[in-house]
């Protein structure tokens, strides 16, 4: 009985918050509700909701990491980024870094690995953000989609002299948001 007892009481406290998430309440301007509620455990438990962009293909803004000495900031809404040789292979002895910001309030976002071919533990590419601080992804292995927090984050792309070089990398924006 006394099991019924919470269940009951669990379900009456989360009845608002789901009822909520299903109609799509503060959704931010340009997102649609991806799916009602995802619960994360993350320090304890954390109840958050997903949202996607309605109108932004990652296809219609496709960049190259600049290395000029002050590169622009990149600011579409979805995109992707490749290394400085786009779909060459790119050149040794090369440090390149540009930021990106998203032009939507988020309090976070998926980026997704499309490609990533360097020389192992030397030819490095560098994400930076407002919480993970700075994640190092080399070698052949792509990595599972990153989760980063905030409007915005650093990408530096750095490559050794020894002359062995790959296609480099290719990310893209996963399509997944946190509202602020």
């Amino acid at each position: 009985m006394k099991h019924l007892f919470q269940l009951l009481l669990c379900g009456l406290l989360l009845a608002p918050t789901i009822l909520l998430a299903q109609m799509g309440l503060n959704a931010p301007v340009g997102l649609a509700l991806r799916q009602d509620m995802e619960i994360y455990t993350r320090n304890g438990f954390l109840v958050q909701q997903k949202f996607t962009s309605t109108t932004a293909d990652p296809n219609a803004s496709i960049n190259t990491l600049s290395c000029a000495v002050s590169p622009p900031i990149l600011t579409a809404q979805a995109g992707i980024l490749k290394d400085p040789r786009g779909d060459s292979n790119y050149p040794a002895n090369l440090t390149c870094t540009q930021t990106v910001f998203r032009t939507i309030s988020v309090s976070g976002y998926e980026v997704v690995f499309e490609d990533l071919d360097t020389e192992a533990n030397n030819d490095l590419v560098v994400i930076t953000d407002a919480s993970s601080g700075m994640l190092t992804f080399s070698g052949g292995t792509l990595p599972a989609p990153l989760f980063l927090a905030g409007s915005s984050f650093e990408v530096r792309f750095q490559a050794n002299g020894n002359g062995t070089v790959g296609r480099g990398f290719q990310l893209r924006d996963g399509g997944k948001y946190m509202p602020i």
